[in-house]
């Protein structure tokens, strides 16, 4: 919207079209412009990488903890977030030895962590995770057989014989 009090505050360069301007001046003062805007738009460059920068590195050092909390979930660790502390710690020991660190060095580096802390891991095998136990098995009885019967043939007559035999135990 172009009220007339917004016209008479905007300075007249930028009210002119660009055809107005004869050509030697335009190309000056766009040369001048852009060289005075040149020392701040390379100083804001600047910290746009260096905040690039950073960002990668955090980045890397999120996945490089990812891999070590994945392979400690794999060998059981106690208290995932105190031995993945330590097994970062002696991955940077052992990093100045090695440049890069794939899963064989962080693989050497939690088998080491295991021989020398044993108490940090759990022993013995995984456990087994399921939404339901396992089937039990019922001693072959009247009840069983009952239980059975009524599943099998899905007899009215089967079912009643069953509940009256589970009321009766």
């Amino acid at each position: 919207m172009n009220t007339p009090s917004s016209a008479s505050t905007t300075p007249q360069s930028e009210m002119a079209p660009a055809g107005d301007t004869p050509p030697s001046t335009a190309a000056s003062a766009g040369d001048s412009s852009s060289s005075s805007r040149a020392p701040t738009i390379e100083a804001r460059l600047a910290t746009l990488e260096t905040d690039l920068r950073s960002t990668q590195k955090l980045l890397q050092d999120s996945e490089l903890r990812l891999k070590i909390q994945r392979a400690l979930a794999l060998v059981q660790a106690v208290d995932l977030e105190a031995v993945t502390l330590v097994a970062e710690s002696m991955l940077k020991e052992t990093s100045q030895a090695v440049r890069t660190i794939d899963d064989k060095v962080i693989s050497k580096v939690i088998d080491e962590l295991r021989r020398r802390r044993p108490a940090l891991f759990r022993s013995g095998p995984a456990p087994r995770t399921t939404i339901m136990g396992g089937r039990i098995d019922r001693p072959n009885d009247a009840l069983g057989a009952a239980a059975h019967e009524a599943a099998r043939t899905g007899d009215r007559n089967s079912l009643l014989r069953y509940l009256r035999i589970r009321r009766n135990a």
